[in-house]
């Protein structure tokens, strides 16, 4: 489920516009759209949890409500 030519910070980036958009999202559905695994996305929002853009929950990630306001 290799996603060619991405790099790990432009589906991060997408990650976070895709939760902020959702409000939340599923890691199934995550690794759907983005065609990379579901260790690999565990992996990105375990990394953008510790950065503060999302609140991680069982299979699933929120955007971090203290961002929401900040978001364009």
């Amino acid at each position: 489920m290799q996603n060619v030519g991405r790099s790990t910070l432009t589906r991060r980036l997408d990650i976070v516009d895709l939760v902020r958009k959702d409000g939340e999202a599923r890691v199934e559905e995550l690794s759907a759209r983005l065609r990379v695994s579901s260790v690999t996305i565990r992996s990105d929002l375990n990394y953008l949890e510790q950065q503060g853009y999302v609140v991680r929950a069982f299979g699933k990630a929120r955007y971090n409500p203290a961002l929401q306001n900040s978001a364009p």
